[in-house]
């Protein structure tokens, strides 16, 4: 008897083997949060619960922090005096659930994932500013890993709260490391200021029995067994990076919830290259050679609207549903 697509996604993040290939839209991602402002209201312009402004990008369809605004801290000597964590036990939680409506998800058949925007790296930077956040961590290593553990520390209550009162099967900390290229910082930088708080959130998530996923868009190869190792239950990736590869070396300890190669579709149509034959095959083969002992999720974004867009490679992802058994 086969089992609920909520039980085979479930099975991936127990690193257990799937019966088939799994279906992403079982899961229900709470990705724009309104009842707490990890960014603003609704996810547009405005200022979140750090008093940080930020602007509504309509290319990229998200909000970004204003870079003409005055970053909330002015040197990192500074962000003790400077900032103001928000006081988790005088939110309105309430009013949050109101809001989001967790309570209205069918945990039946559906996983539900609590995205949570501005993970630790992403937070010390929108404090700080983009490039003084980029200079401290190279000037003043120690003080950074203060302001970073001391931002963990905020995530941490965070957590708490939204297990008591979202009650996600899964948290995922949104904090990007990557470009299309490399790692914004090095490997090293990142072992030695990030992994540590990092570990910290996916213990607190075990001790809770909540699945812990680290999403990280971007090229960042060297870090994912890191990322297993420290106890990461799953990463939101790229298929930039080698997959099959990592999942030689994570041996079955780590889920891949990984989007399609969505930048090379998009340069290839620019150029009017792109058939669907194309995509379809390129698809097939991307998830046939990733899927190999499971432990992997295919995913789209869906806010692309091309004509290839989302329909064309979720249909495909049904079509290979159909051939990859457990």
């Amino acid at each position: 008897m086969a089992v609920s697509e909520r039980e085979n996604i479930l099975k991936c993040y127990r690193h257990e083997m799937p019966d088939h290939l799994p279906d992403f839209t079982a899961m229900h991602i709470m990705a724009h949060v309104n009842g707490f402002l990890e960014r603003p209201p609704n996810n547009r312009g405005g200022k979140d619960w750090f008093g940080v402004e930020w602007i509504y990008e309509e290319t990229g369809n998200a909000p970004l922090p204003d870079p003409s605004a005055i970053p909330i801290v002015s040197d990192i000597s500074n962000w003790r005096e400077q900032v103001k964590f928000p006081d988790l036990d005088a939110w309105d939680w309430e009013l949050a659930v109101k809001l989001d409506k967790p309570d209205e998800i069918d945990k039946e058949k559906f996983v539900l994932a609590s995205w949570v925007m501005n993970g630790i790296f992403e937070r010390f930077q929108t404090l700080l500013g983009l490039e003084e956040s980029m200079v401290a961590l190279l000037t003043d290593t120690d003080e950074a890993f203060e302001f970073i553990s001391a931002i963990t520390d905020h995530k941490l209550k965070l957590y708490e709260k939204l297990i008591a009162y979202y009650k996600p099967d899964i948290i995922c900390q949104h904090d990007d490391y990557g470009s299309q290229t490399s790692m914004l910082l090095s490997p090293e930088l990142w072992r030695k200021l990030i992994k540590p708080n990092t570990a910290r959130l996916a213990d607190f998530c075990k001790q809770h029995g909540v699945f812990f996923e680290q999403h990280s868009c971007g090229l960042v190869e060297p870090i994912v067994p890191d990322l297993c190792e420290i106890g990461v239950t799953s990463w939101q990736g790229m298929h930039i990076n080698d997959i099959p590869k990592l999942k030689q070396q994570t041996n079955g300890k780590l889920n891949y919830f990984t989007t399609m190669d969505m930048q090379k579709y998009a340069q290839l149509d620019s150029m009017g290259k792109l058939t669907e034959d194309l995509i379809r095959s390129d698809v097939r083969k991307t998830i046939t050679e990733s899927a190999k002992g499971g432990s992997y999720i295919p995913f789209v974004f869906s806010v692309d609207e091309s004509w290839w867009g989302v329909n064309v490679i979720i249909d495909e992802f049904a079509r290979c549903r159909e051939f990859i058994k457990y």
